[in-house]
This record gives C-alpha cells, sequence and structure tokens, in this order.
C-alpha cells in the first residue's frame, strides 16, 4: 500500500527497483524472495481448473468440428485425462490439409510448432487456457489419440511394447509424446492398445491405474 502497488507486474516492477527493500519490516531478502515468487505466481495463475478449461475448450472444440473439411475432434493430453489443473487444453484433429492451413493462418495460431512428430499448432484465446492442436488423420486416429493422451510412463510403455514386436530399431524413438509406427490402420484407440496387447483403461484412470 506504501508503494501503490495493485498488480503483480507493479510488484516485480518494484522488487526490481529495490523499492520493497525499502520499507519497514522488509529488506533485501525479503525483496529477493518476492522477486523469485513472481514467476511461479504467473505459472499458477495461467493454470485452470479442470470444468472452466472444459468449459472453454468444450466451444472451441465445437466450432473446429463445424469447420469445412474437419472430421473428428477430441480432447487430448491431460484435458482428456480428466485432471483437476490444466495448464494448456490440448486437443486432438483429423483434417484436410486446406482446413489445416486455414486454421494457421486464421485463428489467432503462434508459430507452428516444429519440435513435435505431429504437425502442432499452438493457439491463444483471450481468457482461455492456451490450446495445443495436434494434426492426425483418420487411418492412424486410435495411434494418435493413445499416445497423445498420455502419461508419458504410458506412452514409453506402448512404445517399447511396439519395438519389441516390431524388432530393433535404427531409429529409436526421441520423443516422450508420439513416435509414429509403421503406416499400419488404427482408426481407434482400441485397435492400437490392442494390436500391442493392452487392454483400453478409461484415460481418468491412466495416472493413476488400479
Amino acid at each position: 500500500q506504501d508503494l501503490g502497488i495493485t498488480t503483480l507486474d507493479e510488484l516485480e516492477q518494484a522488487a526490481k527497483d529495490g523499492r520493497i527493500a525499502t520499507l519497514p519490516g522488509f529488506g533485501a531478502k525479503v525483496q529477493t524472495n518476492l522477486l523469485s515468487s513472481v514467476p511461479r505466481v504467473r505459472t499458477y495463475r495461467a493454470h485452470k481448473r479442470y470444468a472452466d478449461g472444459a468449459t472453454d475448450a468444450h466451444a472451441f472444440m465445437t466450432s473446429l468440428t463445424e469447420s469445412p473439411g474437419v472430421s473428428q475432434v477430441v480432447f487430448t493430453g491431460a484435458l482428456r485425462r480428466g485432471m483437476d489443473i490444466l495448464a494448456e487444453a490440448e486437443l486432438l484433429i483429423s483434417c484436410t490439409d486446406e482446413a489445416w492451413n486455414e486454421l494457421s493462418t486464421t485463428a489467432n495460431a503462434d508459430a507452428p510448432v516444429v519440435d513435435q512428430p505431429l504437425p502442432t499448432l499452438q493457439i491463444s484465446r483471450d481468457g482461455e487456457l492456451p490450446y495445443r492442436l495436434y494434426r492426425s488423420q483418420d487411418h492412424t486416429w486410435g495411434h494418435d489419440l493413445a499416445l497423445s493422451t498420455g502419461p508419458a510412463l504410458l506412452v514409453a510403455a506402448l512404445q517399447q511394447q511396439q519395438q519389441q514386436l516390431s524388432g530393433p530399431s535404427e531409429t529409436p524413438p526421441t520423443h516422450a509424446v508420439y513416435a509414429p509406427p509403421t503406416p499400419a490402420a488404427y482408426p481407434t484407440e482400441e485397435s492400437y492398445l490392442g494390436s500391442l496387447g493392452f487392454v483400453t483403461t478409461p484415460p481418468e484412470l491412466r495416472d493413476h491405474p488400479r
């Protein structure tokens, strides 16, 4: 109050300027601790509870489903697994090249994410979680859905089993989220998991298998 600070940005700037340390009862150590905590507070504020994030994401998913050239859109990642707190909303979409290019140019998309095995877009919408869209195809939908859903431990187990069944590979997978199989058709998640001998577990139980 003495410094007229009302926002997190103002608090951060005051700490950087050394004004916090001049307040009675504060000092340099408190100022340093405050400054180091600002990024954590920003990260926490950027998260949403599942109910809020899912409501926004459902409306966005509906608009995508109604777009020309889109055949399927579903929640994936932490959103599909029903995690209590969400840092982003991930969606898997099967669409034509034209629809994907249209999304890239008209949906307020950031620069395409290049360090992902699946074509990926990051999209920002005011007041909502950041969106991460993974592009799939109908014939590989099951494979892409299983591996983009996660979590990482399940993905690693699936990739290990796939490698054992297909024999040694000269170029083992390097990504934790997605590693493309041979071009076999897996139109459903059940067909892909079944091909590896896995039972399809509900997504909300995959972080805590019973």
